[in-house]
């Protein structure tokens, strides 16, 4: 795991810019899961000395606030539609698909594949 740091890319030439770097160092990246609707970027992070996955999202626009919460269940892929974070929870039971409340990190619907 690394460091969380929100990144843009300029699709035509590929450079990157770095929007939000994550000075604190307080979030480690689960590079599980990424996303972007409504302004901000989310993400599924691990806050430093923790075993739980937490769901985090940046505002893209300055000042990028921060804001954290605990998640119930891990998306491993997915994106935003509908105002909802949509996406596949893998576990030892088999496939779900999740959608989850951006606002809060609860579990909306979960649904075996």
């Amino acid at each position: 795991m690394n460091t969380v740091d929100v990144v843009s890319v300029d699709p035509s030439t590929l450079l990157v810019a770095t929007l939000v770097q994550d000075t604190a160092g307080d979030l480690l990246s689960t590079g599980e899961f990424g996303a972007v609707g409504d302004g901000k970027y989310f993400t599924l992070v691990q806050p430093n000395n923790t075993n739980s996955i937490h769901l985090a999202s940046w505002d893209l626009e300055p000042p990028f606030k921060k804001s954290i919460f605990p998640l119930l269940t891990t998306i491993v892929d997915g994106g935003y539609a509908d105002g909802m974070l949509v996406g596949l929870d893998e576990n030892e039971d088999g496939v779900y698909f999740a959608r989850i409340d951006p606002t809060s990190g609860a579990c909306v619907d979960k649904t075996m594949l």
